[in-house]
């Protein structure tokens, strides 16, 4: 809570110098879940019950104004709904629902040092990535996002490295492949495409690693590895012998 003693010109100081900083900024939450009022802690922590959401989907706002409450750190703002774009390679955003985010001011003094802090539980800092963050089979693509002729320079070694295994070896083929489900953020956009993923597959014909090559977003890309992992192969065999392999898969979403 604010001391009672505090006095409005300094709150409005705190929240002029905060806006500065933020207003208009998109900020990447470290922990994305859905809803449109969504209540942190002071450690950072989710206060209430929520639904994970996607990265894509859930985790980057814009800010649109902060406010300093008597119990909280009030972060009014649009979601950014992240999807590929063929031609530009890379992932763009488009604006999404309105949200606001409440992060409890706890027991620290409320200074701006302190305020900032506690903003930095909640969203990422400048100086961190986002590899930090998404999960391991978004790591490779955004530590690539910025230079799609390097992406596509790493999958074509990719590409010849992995000719090479079929020389003496069968290739892996699926024989269970329920189709992963549109995502509501998706369907809403009428949004579709290609994704593709690295995979591995087992000798007992099971989905294993999993890596992200070229993403769909708007929650796409999770509803695609969500059903992936419940798909069954006949395995690659060497030899009369079931061995593990990597394969590229697409996944197509089309309405």
């Amino acid at each position: 809570m604010l001391p009672l003693e505090a006095r409005a010109d300094d709150i409005a100081a705190l929240e002029r110098s905060l806006n500065v900083t933020y207003a208009t900024k998109q900020v990447i939450l470290r922990n994305p879940y859905r809803g449109k009022h969504l209540q942190f802690g002071s450690d950072g922590g989710l206060a209430q019950r929520g639904e994970p959401a996607p990265w894509t989907v859930g985790g980057v706002v814009t800010v649109d104004k902060v406010r300093i409450t008597a119990s909280d750190l009030e972060i009014g703002g649009k979601r950014v709904l992240l999807f590929y774009n063929n031609k530009e390679q890379g992932l763009r955003g488009m604006p999404g629902d309105r949200t606001q985010i409440r992060i409890a001011l706890g027991a620290a003094p409320h200074d701006l040092v302190n305020l900032r802090a506690l903003w930095n539980k909640v969203f990422l800092t400048p100086s961190e990535r986002l590899t930090d963050v998404v999960p391991d089979y978004w790591k490779w693509f955004c530590a690539t996002e910025p230079n799609p002729e390097k992406r596509a320079e790493e999958i074509g070694e990719l590409a010849k490295e992995m000719k090479s295994q079929w020389q003496d070896t069968t290739v892996p083929s699926p024989e269970y492949k329920p189709i992963p489900p549109y995502s509501d953020e998706a369907r809403i956009a009428r949004f579709g495409g290609t994704l593709v993923l690295l995979i591995s597959v087992d000798a007992e014909g099971r989905t294993s690693e999993v890596r992200i090559l070229r993403p769909l977003g708007l929650g796409l890309d999770e509803e695609a590895i969500t059903t992936v992992a419940n798909w069954r192969f006949r395995p690659a065999m060497r030899s009369g012998v079931a061995v593990t392999s990597r394969v590229f898969l697409e996944i197509t979403f089309q309405m």
